[in-house]
């Protein structure tokens, strides 16, 4: 092997000439990685949209009357049946993902959990549209607590995904900081001194 410098071979290796081995490069993320760890980025916000969606839409179904309620009521039990899956995705692909780099990843106890009351509020909630489209009486309580519960989940999810991803990245090596935008200081204090006194500076960014 062919050292440059003051450097010599051992045992396949360049070191110094006082028997110190550079230590070796950081591993960075690597382009296919950090485009699945970036995918996961739409799926948290499809989470957060859904989520947001079925509120709005459920305080909407409680607010107004007969058709139009069970209508908004319709609307909002879409919104957790779409969003929350796809919020979903998110976690599974982090957790993929940090598998194959032999990182370890977060319990399935959070996603689980977020399935169960995804499951309950799909059923209560085809349950009382059904019941408006009939004509029968929906009680406003139970819509709240149908869409309470479709929110949690969403945002459960949704959180998953988040946490998932921030684990992975932390679990490759620290690279988080190879990945991530650099952040400017949000305070910046300097003094110039000038003839006669001095002149104190305080600048910020986000």
């Amino acid at each position: 092997m062919d050292c440059k410098g003051d450097r010599i071979c051992d045992s396949g290796e360049c070191i110094d000439p006082n028997g110190t081995k550079p230590s070796a490069p950081a591993p960075g993320v690597s382009g296919d990685t950090a485009a699945k760890l970036d995918s996961i980025n739409s799926n948290i916000a499809a989470g957060y949209v859904g989520a947001s969606g079925t509120l709005l839409f459920g305080i909407a179904a409680t607010a107004l009357e007969e058709e139009p309620a069970t209508i908004t009521g319709a609307i909002a039990l879409l919104s957790i049946g779409v969003s929350l899956p796809i919020a979903s995705g998110g976690g599974v692909k982090a957790r993929r993902v940090g598998r194959a780099a032999g990182v370890k990843v977060p319990s399935l106890a959070l996603p689980i959990v977020a399935w169960v009351a995804y499951g309950v509020t799909v059923a209560e909630g085809s349950a009382l549209v059904a019941i408006g489209f009939t004509g029968g009486y929906v009680p406003k309580e139970l819509i709240i607590t149908t869409v309470a519960t479709g929110f949690g989940a969403t945002m459960a999810m949704s959180a998953d995904a988040k946490f998932s991803r921030a684990a992975v990245l932390e679990g490759l090596n620290g690279d988080v900081a190879l990945y991530q935008r650099p952040r400017r200081p949000l305070l910046r204090v300097s003094f110039a001194p000038i003839k006669g006194g001095g002149a104190l500076s305080i600048g910020g960014s986000l």
